[in-house]
């Protein structure tokens, strides 16, 4: 298709709030990314700062707006709320055009996995951020690949790596997560009371977060490592500031109980992190085994001395990023595929 008719067609991304986190960030990538191609834009339901009530009332009043819409529009719903709200519209509005797109392979409540693994196969179509993704949500080991469109995107801010003062970098470890449960941060004082005790020196971590307290007490878990290690904490840094700071760190830590695709991940490994990561989402896939380690215990005893030589190898940087590209395709090339429709 031509740029000037793709600019005719309408996609909106539909999505809670714009908070931190990595649908969020990545849908308004998207948005610039592909502003120049099509006409693609990030609808927020309602703000951060929102109460229950307010969150309840703007959902409804969009509900309506939407099935006003008398054009033909493609709408991508990630996450719950925006599921159940298309799921309204397109009863009373049928030329919407609804896609249903899955970022996760668990969910924290009843209510997130019915609505997202039940109300969303009455969407039009429905595509996964990964195929770890979509196989544990349709239960097949074989995913149509036009259902699989990577939550990746071409990034012009990835600073210059140089994988020979890899050892040099500032801080030894870096967490990038929103404080939820599913994020792991209930392990985070465990894993590093066991697995720091071979560490060459007291190591520096940041953690990059959307707050301290919300479900964990960040902390109080700074003050109970204090001896172990230094911890700094950042909160609510744009995405152009934490890639600067994954291109300090030597090694980027996933403790996640599940993931999806993993943008933020896949970000480190560009910016020369040695990923250190359970054994879920799709980057037990897409990950070079010689700049991963995957973990299965939080009593795992790490041999940092033997990741140390692979992780400042040049030629495995080199190699984790061919091996990583085999793989993975870049968000704005696949979105262009969801024009394909009278």
């Amino acid at each position: 298709m031509n740029k000037l008719k793709n600019k005719k067609k309408e996609i909106i991304h539909l999505i809670h709030c714009n908070r931190k986190g990595g649908v969020e960030v990545g849908a308004l990538k998207a948005q610039t990314e592909l502003k120049n191609f099509i006409n693609y834009k990030v609808k927020f339901i309602y703000k951060l700062k929102d109460n229950n009530y307010q969150k309840i009332k703007k959902g409804i009043l969009l509900i309506f707006t939407l099935i006003k819409i008398n054009r033909k529009v493609t709408i991508i719903t990630s996450l719950w709320f925006s599921h159940l709200i298309l799921f309204f519209v397109t009863f009373f509005n049928r030329d919407i055009r609804w896609i249903s797109f899955i970022h996760n392979s668990n969910y924290p409540s009843f209510l997130n996995k019915f609505i997202s693994t039940k109300i969303t196969l009455y969407s039009n179509q429905i595509v996964f951020d990964s195929y770890s993704t979509g196989i544990s949500f349709l239960k097949k080991n074989k995913i149509p690949k036009k259902n699989i469109i990577n939550f990746y995107f071409k990034d012009d801010y990835f600073p210059k790596v140089n994988i020979k003062n890899w050892k040099k970098r500032i801080f030894d470890f870096i967490i990038v997560a929103r404080n939820i449960n599913q994020k792991g941060f209930f392990e985070l004082e465990k894993f590093f009371s066991n697995s720091l005790e071979n560490y060459q020196h007291k190591p520096k971590i940041l953690i990059i977060t959307d707050n301290l307290y919300k479900e964990v007490n960040l902390k109080k878990i700074k003050l109970n490592l204090k001896n172990l290690c230094d911890i700094n904490i950042k909160l609510n840094l744009d995405n152009k500031l934490v890639l600067k700071y994954l291109s300090k760190s030597k090694y980027y830590l996933c403790l996640s109980k599940y993931e999806g695709f993993a943008i933020t991940i896949a970000e480190a490994l560009q910016c020369g992190c040695f990923i250190i990561t359970t054994n879920v989402g799709e980057q037990k896939n897409y990950l070079y085994s010689k700049r991963k380690l995957i973990v299965s215990s939080l009593n795992t005893k790490i041999n940092f001395s033997n990741i140390e030589v692979k992780g400042s190898s040049t030629s495995n940087y080199l190699k984790s990023l061919a091996f990583f590209k085999k793989r993975v395709n870049f968000y704005s090339d696949q979105i262009i595929g969801l024009l394909q429709y009278d």
